[in-house]
């Protein structure tokens, strides 16, 4: 009887710790399949990660770009010509009162060229100058030329063209004349007409038969001011009077000072300036003067160096 009661108590305790150890054993396969208790969303089956030039870091360039393009063809800036050399102007006092312009250059590597340059260009605004002036010239750009940077003509590292425009009073009103210098910058030297161009009975027949003059300059811009256009002027002249003009535009230093001195007047000095791609006379008229081109294509045949 006591065996039977002990059996009765014994086999619900077994059964309870059988079942306690059951439990007990299946409650960590259960926390490891629990879903996670983070916040964050997984991303779309979908999804594509932005490439890096389209990040927030990398707008800027791109704004940077499309606000700065290249110019188009034609349409940028034009280039200016870079030349070895840099031309400037400084005040020259020939006597008291009476000071004017002239141009002088710098930057080349030969010193000895450059001082000859120099000297070139102030000769041929100075040498000529007479006695009778002293009390009368000065340079006036004025409305018949212009400022010192028109009045440089053309600059390479081949040839260097500037005008002096001064200005002599004549009885009640002022008479403006110019003087224009071309200087070989590979020499040094300065450069005349005759070795630029073939002078010969052929260039003046194609000067005067062919009509391949153009009217430039203060001619071109001021007609409406009465001046006589020197291509008409240059179509009524003889093979004579053509011949001498062409002379007359090439006199030196001395051969300017001696018609000056000899009564020649500076309203009617001619002479001539080289400009991209052209000749350029300039021919006295007076109280002004008129300019006058020829395209260097059109003469071609007669120039004793390359087209400039």
């Amino acid at each position: 009887m006591k065996m039977k009661k002990s059996m009765c108590l014994f086999i619900p305790i077994m059964l309870f710790l059988f079942f306690l150890s059951y439990g007990c054993g299946a409650m960590p396969k259960v926390n490891a399949e629990a879903p996670s208790l983070s916040t964050q969303e997984p991303p779309a089956p979908d999804y594509t990660p932005p490439p890096p030039s389209m990040t927030a870091e990398a707008t800027p360039n791109v704004v940077e770009e499309l606000t700065t393009p290249e110019p188009e063809d034609g349409l940028g800036q034009p280039e200016l010509p870079k030349t070895e050399y840099s031309v400037f102007t400084e005040n020259y006092e020939w006597v008291d009162g009476v000071s004017f312009l002239i141009y002088q250059i710098t930057g080349l590597v030969d010193q000895e060229k450059e001082s000859r340059i120099n000297n070139e260009l102030k000769a041929a605004a100075t040498d000529w100058l007479v006695d009778s002036m002293k009390d009368a010239v000065s340079i006036k750009p004025g409305p018949y030329a212009g400022t010192p940077d028109e009045l440089l003509r053309f600059q390479t590292d081949r040839f260097l063209s500037v005008s002096y425009v001064y200005e002599f009073p004549q009885q009640r009103l002022p008479c403006p004349f110019i003087i224009s210098v071309t200087i070989d910058i590979e020499t040094g030297n300065r450069v005349f007409l005759d070795d630029l161009v073939e002078i010969n009975e052929d260039f003046l027949k194609h000067i005067l038969d062919d009509d391949i003059a153009v009217d430039y300059g203060p001619n071109a811009r001021d007609l409406e001011r009465g001046f006589n256009r020197t291509r008409e002027l240059f179509n009524d002249m003889s093979y004579e009077e053509l011949s001498q003009f062409l002379d007359s535009c090439q006199m030196d230093n001395i051969a300017l000072k001696q018609y000056l001195e000899t009564g020649g007047q500076t309203s009617f000095l001619n002479g001539f300036y080289i400009d991209e791609g052209i000749l350029v006379f300039t021919k006295g008229q007076g109280n002004s003067w008129s300019e006058i081109a020829f395209n260097l294509d059109d003469i071609e045949e007669f120039l004793k160096v390359p087209k400039w």
